[in-house]
C-alpha cells in the first residue's frame, strides 16, 4: 500500500539524471505537481555543481538496456556531491518490473541486471542518510522507452511516497515488492548433479577465506578439475625460518631479522600478510590434491581483459571445455559514501561484476552446468560505508536470474552469504554483528548448506539469502527499516511458500 506524496515542497527544486523518455516522464510528472526541476545526462560531471547546488532530490533514471558498468560510479559521485543537502533520492532501476523475480502470473521478466546496481547504493545511502526518503522503483525495459499505460502516470507520484523502499510496477494498477520468504534446504541430493568428475571448473578467489571453503566442498561432491585464478603471487616455497610462525607478529619479527632490519613497518606488514596469503592458497592446493581433484592456480590481474582473454585461453587448450563457474573474488573498501574514493568504488564494483562479465562472455559458448556466485546480505540490506560492495552483489543477483533464464540446462545460484565466522570478520566486526542480531556462519555449518543448495534441482531460487544460527530474523528486518527511509510502515510477516516456488 502505498500513499502518493503530493506534496513536494521538502523534494524541490529536483535533479533528474538521465536522458531518455522516462528521464523525460518523470520530470515532467514532477512539475505538472508544482517542483522545479533539471535534468542531467549520466556523463555530466558532477563535482561541477559545487557545494551550494540548492537541489533537495536526486533521482537517477537507469537507460534501460545500458549495461555500462561505469554508470553507478558515476551515480556514487552524484551522491557524494549532493548527499549532504538531499530530502529525497531515488533509482528507476530496469529489471522487468518485479526486481528480476518471477512474477505471480508465470512470466519471466526481461530486465537489465546492470541496473540492479542502483538498489544496492540507494538502500546503503538509506542506512547512511536516514533522514532521507528512499525509493527504487522497478521498471520494464519498454518504459524507459515508450509510454506504458498504468506505469508513467504512476511513478512521479511514487517517487517520494510512504511505504516500502523498493516497489515494481509491472503495468496497471499492479504493484510489486520484494519480501523475504522462508526456504528449507533440503536433505539428500535428488537433482542431478550439475559436474561430473574430471570437469574442469574455474573459480575467482577460491584459494582463500569463504571461498576456498565453498571450493573444497564442491570438490568433495564432484571431483572436478579445478583452475583458480587469484592476484595473489603464489612465489617460491617459505623458507624454514618461517615454519611454526602462525600469527602476523610472529611473521613480522622474523621477517624483520632475516631482511637485517632494513624493511620499513608498512613493508614488513604487507610482506606478512603476502606470506599469510600465500600459505593459505597452498593449504587450498594441497586439500584440493588430497581430495583427489587435479587442481592448478594462475595468479594475476585479472580484471585486464586481454590478460584474462589470453588466460582461459590456455585453460580451454590444456583442460577442455569449462563445466563449471565460481565467481568469489571481492575487495572491500569500507568508506561513507561522502568519503568515497572513486578509484576504490571501481575496484570494488569490477572486481565482483566487471570480472563476472567478462567470464560469462566469454563462456557463453562453453557448456556450463553450474555458476554459482558469492554474494552478500549486503545487497539485499544494505550496511553503512558498503555502497559499492552492495551495488555489485546486487547486480550478480540480478545476473544468476539472467542466466538462470538463459541457460536452462545449468545450475545457477547467487547466495547472498550472511558474515562467517573467520575471513574478513575479525573480532571487533564480529561482536558488532552479534550486537545487532545478526549470528555467524560457522565454516562447516556453511559448507553443509552449500551441499544442501546443490541438491537442489534446476530452476529453484537463483538468489538465496543465508544468515548464520542465531540470527534474530525479526530483528534484522526491524533494524533494516528503522535505518531506512520510511519507519512509520511495518515490515510484513514472513510468508512460507511451496518448495517448488521461484521467488
Amino acid at each position: 500500500a502505498l500513499s502518493p506524496h503530493q506534496d513536494l515542497g521538502d523534494f524541490s527544486p529536483a535533479l533528474v539524471v538521465g536522458s531518455n523518455a522516462q528521464a523525460g516522464f518523470l520530470a515532467d510528472s514532477l512539475e505538472s505537481l508544482g517542483a522545479k526541476v533539471s535534468r542531467l545526462s549520466w556523463q555530466h560531471d558532477f563535482a561541477s555543481l559545487g557545494k551550494d547546488h540548492g537541489y533537495r532530490s536526486l533521482i537517477f533514471v537507469w537507460p534501460g538496456p545500458d549495461r555500462d558498468p561505469g554508470l553507478i560510479s558515476q551515480a556514487m559521485l552524484a551522491l557524494r556531491q549532493l548527499g549532504p543537502k538531499l530530502k529525497g533520492m531515488v533509482g528507476v532501476t530496469s529489471l522487468g518490473g518485479s526486481f528480476s523475480y518471477p512474477r505471480g502470473d508465470g512470466a519471466a521478466p526481461s530486465g537489465n541486471p546492470a541496473s540492479a546496481a542502483l538498489s544496492g547504493l540507494v538502500k546503503t545511502a538509506a542506512r547512511e542518510w536516514p533522514e532521507v526518503r528512499a525509493r527504487v522503483i522497478d521498471l520494464p525495459l519498454a518504459a524507459h522507452e515508450a509510454h506504458i499505460p498504468g506505469i508513467q502516470e504512476r511513478v512521479g507520484e511514487l517517487l517520494f511516497a510512504k511505504g516500502p523502499v523498493e516497489v515494481g510496477l509491472t503495468g496497471g494498477d499492479r504493484t510489486v515488492r520484494p519480501a523475504l520468504v522462508p526456504f528449507r534446504l533440503p536433505s539428500g541430493h535428488p537433482g542431478a548433479p550439475p559436474l561430473s568428475p574430471g570437469d574442469t571448473l574455474v573459480a575467482t578467489g577460491g584459494g582463500r577465506g569463504v571461498t576456498s571453503v565453498i571450493l573444497l566442498e564442491l570438490a568433495r561432491l564432484y571431483r572436478p578439475k579445478v583452475v583458480i585464478l587469484g592476484r595473489t603471487p603464489l612465489g617460491p616455497p617459505e623458507p624454514a625460518w618461517l615454519k611454526g610462525l602462525n600469527t602476523e607478529k610472529g611473521i613480522v619479527r622474523a621477517i624483520h631479522k632475516a631482511t637485517s632490519g632494513v624493511l620499513k613497518p608498512l613493508e614488513l606488514k604487507a610482506r606478512a600478510a603476502l606470506t599469510m596469503r600465500a600459505r593459505e592458497l597452498r593449504n587450498t592446493l594441497s586439500a584440493l590434491d588430497d581430495l583427489g581433484c587435479e587442481a592448478e592456480y594462475l595468479g594475476g590481474d585479472f580484471l585486464d581483459p586481454v590478460f584474462l582473454e589470453e588466460t582461459l585461453r590456455a585453460v580451454r587448450t590444456k583442460h577442455g571445455p569449462i563445466k563449471g563457474l565460481l565467481h568469489g573474488a571481492g575487495v572491500i573498501s569500507d568508506k561513507p559514501i561522502l568519503e568515497k574514493d572513486p578509484g576504490d568504488f571501481r575496484r570494488v564494483f569490477d572486481t565482483k561484476v566487471g570480472l563476472a562479465s567478462r567470464l560469462l562472455e566469454a563462456f557463453q559458448d562453453e557448456p556450463l552446468g553450474l555458476i554459482v556466485f558469492m554474494s552478500s546480505t549486503t545487497a539485499r540490506l544494505g550496511r553503512d560505508g558498503q555502497g559499492d560492495y552492495a551495488a555489485a552483489n546486487e547486480v550478480l543477483n540480478k545476473m544468476a536470474w539472467d542466466e538462470a533464464e538463459n541457460r536452462p540446462d545449468a545450475k545457477v545460484l547467487s547466495i547472498m552469504w550472511g558474515p562467517w565466522d573467520g575471513g574478513m570478520v575479525d573480532e571487533g566486526l564480529a561482536k558488532k554483528f552479534l550486537s545487532e542480531g545478526i549470528g555467524l556462519i560457522a565454516p562447516d555449518s556453511g559448507a553443509k548448506a552449500f551441499a544442501s543448495l546443490m541438491g537442489l534441482p534446476k530452476g529453484h531460487p537463483a538468489e538465496l539469502l543465508l544468515l548464520g544460527y542465531g540470527t534474530d530474523l525479526g530483528r534484522v528486518l526491524a533494524a533494516d527499516l528503522a535505518k531506512g527511509a520510511n519507519p512509520a510502515q511495518g515490515y510484513p510477516a514472513l510468508r512460507a511458500k511451496s518448495q517448488g516456488s521461484r521467488g
